[in-house]
């Protein structure tokens, strides 16, 4: 199931469920006022049947011709019934429709009482009954002036009225609510079918095309990017994220690349000098000191490869993990003092510490000892020799910083972004002219990045080159958290 689909169904059943509660509460609420107006008018019947009763002195009179209620008799009034009960229950008047007889069986017990359903056939009716005697209408209904009536109309002490009203044209009008308001819902669904997969597939568009573009981007093309689309909403987002990855991934590869043929370079230098040595010594005899003297050079070219690879191998490896926090904090004024000794007299190699607060760092001894000595190596190496180097030690209250400051001779500005990748080495004099595999500040900077910290390069003319370790500060073991 695509996407589109899977959206289109969600949507159309969300609003499938809110169109049935629609109709479910449009229909609920015609019924309730169809069924309340039928109250309204069984009440109106029985108001109309006993405002026709005739009060005498001696009883309560029921005169059939001078109340015809033709209203209340018409053939139009189908769904209308009652009937005038003497005290005896007989019927001395009645409706053209007949009423249920479960309406009449009881009507004692029901007098006066609210309106009650009965069920019938097919139907059901909302019957009301109501009692009438003398003493209901008080002593002023009876006049003297009232008029004379016929002496066959009957007094009866008492009248009982009921009356009903069946709910079949209720239900007919509800059932033609229920199918106009489904038809309607049914409409609007398939319209909203219709529109909201065509609009799933437009707000779609743009992954589509981002996956067509993904599917076409491969090792050896590394350089495409997925389209990204203009409006700013999460689509972009993900189209500039995904870009961002992409361009990462490249760097890589071509970082990649750039290291296997440089690698391949390096090695290939000293392997090409080591069996050129060998091969212009086997082109004839020659004594024991010059066979001493090929070996030496041979043996010289295979330390420095042997170097060269065990650097690689620690470049290249990706599981190293530092864990810094299972580290013990290091004091780096005494390291760096024991460190200095260990040089010994190099008179150029000065020493400054002055940290304004303890400086501890976690970090592993003989890692700080080899990118030190990277650093410091390559300051002796290519500065002039009349010129100090100086290891300087400070501490802030988040991080220490060892720099070493070379007053001499500049870095160009063109070689400083790539001083730390790896087999890159400057096109300057200086240092074409000393040995070197471009490895040394690689392994400094991921030294660093190893204990959380980082190194900053600055060279100019006139403040000279300085190289700045920076680490995280850390609390020695002694102190408490709240020292």
């Amino acid at each position: 199931m695509t996407l589109t689909t899977r959206l289109t169904v969600y949507f159309l059943t969300v609003l499938g469920i809110v169109l049935l509660l629609l109709t479910a509460t449009v229909w609920g609420l015609v019924r309730w006022s169809l069924y309340g107006d039928l109250a309204g008018r069984v009440d109106h019947i029985m108001s109309a049947l006993v405002a026709s009763v005739e009060i005498e002195p001696d009883g309560v009179e029921w005169n059939p011709k001078e109340h015809e209620l033709l209203a209340l008799r018409k053939p139009v009034a189908q769904d209308i019934a009652w009937v005038v009960l003497d005290p005896d229950g007989r019927a001395i008047d009645h409706s053209n429709l007949n009423l249920p007889p479960e309406a009449t069986a009881d009507t004692q017990s029901f007098a006066n009482a609210p309106p009650r359903w009965l069920p019938g056939t097919g139907e059901s009716w909302l019957v009301l009954v109501r009692q009438v005697e003398i003493g209901d209408f008080g002593a002023a209904s009876q006049t003297g002036d009232e008029e004379a009536h016929p002496d066959d109309v009957p007094e009866y002490p008492r009248l009982t009225f009921a009356a009903a009203i069946s709910n079949q044209g209720v239900e007919r009008q509800l059932a033609g609510v229920l199918l106009g308001v489904l038809l309607a819902a049914l409409a609007l669904w398939s319209l909203c079918a219709f529109l909201s997969r065509r609009a799933c597939r437009q707000a779609l568009r743009p992954v589509r095309e981002m996956a067509e573009a993904a599917a076409r981007i491969e090792a050896t093309r590394l350089d495409r990017r997925l389209p990204v689309a203009p409006d700013r909403d999460e689509l972009q987002e993900l189209a500039v994220t995904f870009n961002t990855l992409l361009d990462r991934l490249e760097s890589a590869f071509a970082q990649e690349r750039r290291f296997a043929a440089d690698a391949s370079h390096q090695l290939r230098t000293p392997l090409t000098v080591m069996l050129g040595e060998l091969d212009v010594t086997l082109l004839r005899d020659r004594d024991a000191p010059a066979y001493q003297d090929t070996l030496q050079r041979v043996r010289a070219q295979a330390r420095r490869l042997i170097g060269m690879v065990e650097s690689l191998l620690w470049l290249a490896r990706t599981d190293f993990e530092s864990h810094v926090d299972a580290i013990d904090p290091l004091d780096l004024v005494a390291w760096l003092t024991d460190w200095r000794a260990r040089r010994g007299a190099e008179p150029r190699l000065r020493m400054v510490l002055e940290p304004a607060l303890p400086a501890f760092a976690r970090i592993r001894p003989l890692l700080l000892e080899q990118a030190l000595g990277n650093v410091v190596d390559n300051a002796l190496r290519y500065g002039p020799p009349d010129h100090p180097v100086t290891v300087r030690l400070q501490s802030g209250p988040a991080e220490v910083t060892i720099s070493i400051h070379n007053e001499g001779a500049t870095i160009a500005p063109e070689d400083l972004p790539h001083l730390f990748e790896p087999f890159y080495r400057s096109t300057a004099p200086a240092v074409t002219r000393q040995p070197g595999s471009g490895l040394g500040l690689p392994i400094v900077l991921r030294i660093l990045k190893l204990h959380g910290g980082a190194v900053e390069v600055s060279s100019n003319a006139t403040s000279g080159t300085t190289f700045e370790m920076r680490l995280p500060r850390s609390t020695p073991l002694a102190e408490s958290p709240g020292q």
